[in-house]
């Protein structure tokens, strides 16, 4: 696969576009890469609210916590942008929020924006057991 179908599928992944990505994803297809500024197609998918696009992905091998740029995971990405179901998919493919060293102050006050307080409670519970 070369650059420019990397982009296409980092790019696809963020509009939730599944027609492009089963276009662009062939069979055993490595989908843990990075380009764009670090996004992975799973971390583009995670901030953009691609719900189909990360079931997609998962589907089809992503790892859930392939860092891409080596500083934030997929699941960093829904949760800070409250994607309640995108954080769940993750999560349950056994993906964890890593957070960042530069994030620790902040993250909890992005959750509070999070109109769904439960999902809030979730995530910062599950940091806690992380943490453990």
């Amino acid at each position: 696969m070369d650059n420019q179908d990397k982009v296409k599928i980092i790019e696809a992944a963020g509009r939730n576009d599944i027609g492009a990505l089963r276009g662009l994803v062939r069979e055993d297809a490595r989908l843990d890469f990075f380009a764009l500024d670090g996004l992975t197609p799973l971390i583009n998918a995670s901030k953009n609210g691609a719900k189909d696009a990360v079931y997609f992905l998962l589907s089809n091998g992503a790892n859930p916590n392939y860092l891409g740029d080596g500083v934030t995971s997929p699941a960093y990405w829904a949760a800070i942008n409250c994607h309640s179901e995108e954080f769940g998919m993750i999560v349950k493919a056994g993906g964890n929020i890593r957070l960042p060293k530069f994030a620790m102050h902040s993250f909890p006050e992005r959750l509070i924006q999070c109109k769904d307080k439960s999902f809030s409670q979730l995530v910062l519970a599950r940091l806690a057991d992380e943490e453990r």
